[in-house]
């Protein structure tokens, strides 16, 4: 649930209780004058025994009185405890009572008749009485004819009492009122006092339920900033819900992991540049050292005959020749790796490509006994954009790679170019028989100055920077480069290039310049 929707849910609920409180105190004050009046009136019954005044109030809550009970026991009165009660506080008030429903008499006063009550009460008021009228005199009787209709029934409702006396004041219907409004006044403040305490216990608990839903990944998202301003790290950060902060602490999260492949990026770098001084310290120790002992030779007089002199210089040359190809090397990889080295790419055909590069290659490699043999799988042209000049550079690193490390006399490298269609691209493998890498350490022979010599006692297998090169060209090449081999089963390089469908019409050498 979204912090928004807890807001929104939090206010719905106070509304509704608010809703609800409202006419709960609606009802309450509606209960609470049905009761007053309810209880008035049955002490205005109970006031017609007696010899206490009733007021022209009073006389009308008596006929309403009289009318509900009718109406409950379809005019028959006797039938409930209410109107048992009623009857018989009448009777013993002198009160006449006539009932009839639908024109059919279904009570009277015992010892009367319905004509008889009517002629008391013409007697009293001096006239024939109408459908619905109410009559007292102050001090003398009252007379009360009602008509009622209910449930399509009618119902005729007369009261006649010849004795009582009417109050001339309305003090006791003010009393009532204003004991009236006194307990409903009460009732509402009492209902409104817990009111308020339900409102402000609600009202603390959503306040604590949302604030802890926001401040809990608040405080989190503060304890991870202060980690980070630390440099630690190495954690994580956990919320499982779903809503407004959840996207701020995943950004946080992408960040910190950012951060912390960056720094491990740099660390690496560092180890890198590390290793980097120390193998263009060592490799160039080593021919520096060897050069000054030669020329020391030559100065001390310990070549002392010219041929002794000729193989110094041919060696010093040699050294110095040596020398001048890793600081080739290291020029070329700097510029790879601040990308300032300009590729000049064309569409080629890989094969026509990889057969003239490997008969080129085959001819050097068999001066130092290492036999080429490359095989076509493509089964046609396929047309890839690349640098030949660089490329070729590529290929003759790795096959110097396998000169280096040859373990037979005779040295073997076996190259093919096959077409993969599903990938989109041309895969080159270079394998050779020599005495293989690592399997746990393959990764890492692309590295610069990475060497399987670790102690890098044998200068003769190279600077360690021509793998390195490699895969810089290739990845320019926007390729993948990797290896595959073990301990004793040779190397294999394999690369991967990128071919587009469309180019494969296009005309061979076109050529374009990017840097």
């Amino acid at each position: 649930m979204t912090i928004r929707q807890r807001i929104f849910f939090s206010n719905m609920i106070m509304f509704i209780f608010l809703i609800v409180y409202f006419f709960g105190i609606i009802i309450y004050s509606f209960r609470t004058l049905t009761d007053a009046f309810k209880s008035y009136s049955e002490g205005n019954i109970n006031k017609m025994t007696g010899d206490m005044e009733l007021s022209p109030y009073e006389v009308q809550t008596l006929s309403d009185t009289f009318a509900e009970i009718a109406k409950q026991t379809e005019g028959k009165l006797t039938t409930t405890d209410n109107g048992k009660a009623f009857v018989n506080d009448a009777e013993k008030s002198g009160t006449l009572i006539v009932v009839t429903l639908d024109g059919v008499v279904t009570y009277v006063t015992k010892g009367y008749k319905y004509d008889t009550v009517l002629f008391e009460a013409e007697k009293l008021i001096g006239a024939a009485p109408s459908k619905n009228m109410t009559v007292y005199k102050e001090e003398g009787y009252f007379f009360d004819s009602t008509f009622i209709t209910a449930e399509a029934k009618t119902y005729q409702l007369v009261m006649v009492n010849p004795s009582i006396n009417i109050s001339k004041t309305t003090g006791q219907r003010s009393e009532y009122i204003t004991n009236l409004i006194q307990t409903l006044r009460n009732n509402v403040q009492s209902f409104m006092f817990i009111g308020a305490v339900a409102i402000i216990i609600i009202n603390l608990v959503l306040v604590t339920i949302v604030t802890n839903s926001i401040m809990k990944p608040l405080n989190q998202l503060k304890e991870a900033s202060q980690k980070i301003f630390k440099g630690n790290l190495d954690f994580t950060i956990d919320y499982g819900r779903d809503d407004e902060i959840a996207e701020v602490l995943e950004s946080f999260e992408d960040m910190r992991q950012q951060l912390q492949e960056s720094r491990e990026e740099q660390l690496k770098y560092e180890d890198n540049r590390k290793r980097l001084i120390a193998g263009i310290s060592h490799d160039l120790r080593t021919p520096l050292t060897s050069i000054k002992g030669y020329v020391s030779g030559l100065l001390d007089g310990i070549a002392d005959t010219d041929e002794k002199r000729e193989t110094y210089l041919k060696t010093i040359y040699s050294t110095a020749d040596d020398m001048d190809k890793l600081v080739d090397d290291l020029f070329l990889f700097s510029r790879l790796d601040l990308d300032k080295l300009p590729f000049s790419f064309e569409d080629l055909d890989i094969t026509e490509f990889m057969t003239l590069c490997c008969d080129e290659i085959k001819f050097s490699l068999e001066k130092k006994n290492v036999l080429l043999t490359y095989k076509d799988l493509c089964g046609g042209p396929v047309y890839v954009n690349i640098d030949r000049t660089k490329f070729a550079r590529v290929l003759l690193n790795i096959a110097d790679n396998t000169v280096k490390y040859k373990k037979n006399v005779i040295g073997n490298l076996y190259v093919t170019t096959e077409k993969l269609e599903e990938e989109k691209c041309v895969e080159i493998r270079m394998k050779d028989d020599g005495v293989g890498v690592d399997k746990e350490k393959v990764g890492m022979i692309f590295e610069s100055f990475y060497r399987s010599d670790p102690a890098r006692t044998n200068p003769v297998k190279g600077s360690g920077l021509g793998l390195a090169i490699a895969k810089q060209i290739v990845e320019a090449h926007g390729g993948k480069i990797r290896a595959e081999s073990n301990i004793g089963e040779g190397l294999t390089i394999v690369i991967d290039l990128p071919y587009d469908e469309e180019k494969q019409t296009t005309t061979k050498g076109e050529a374009r310049t990017t840097r």
